[in-house]
């Protein structure tokens, strides 16, 4: 299956109910409206049961919490 969307981070995070997700899932996320004070060299998104997360990350284990800026995502699931 597969699964898109955007959405609007708040605070440099947002966790997504998506039914059908797994931790096998692959998300991918694009910048679509850059809204931050201060730049965010990467995005992680990391796919759990149901749930997307997504965080702006400015170092390992920092998150940009000025961060508001409009992402899309695509989701895949690998072939059974």
């Amino acid at each position: 299956g597969g699964y898109l969307g955007q959405v609007a981070l708040v605070g440099g995070t947002k966790a997504i109910t998506i039914t059908g997700v797994t931790t096998s899932s692959r998300a991918f996320i694009t910048l679509v409206t850059p809204n931050t004070t201060a730049l965010t060299p990467t995005y992680q998104a990391v796919c759990t049961a149901n749930t997307l997360t997504i965080q702006a990350n400015v170092a390992a284990g920092t998150i940009n919490i000025n961060d508001v800026s409009t992402l899309n995502y695509f989701i895949l699931d690998p072939a059974p």
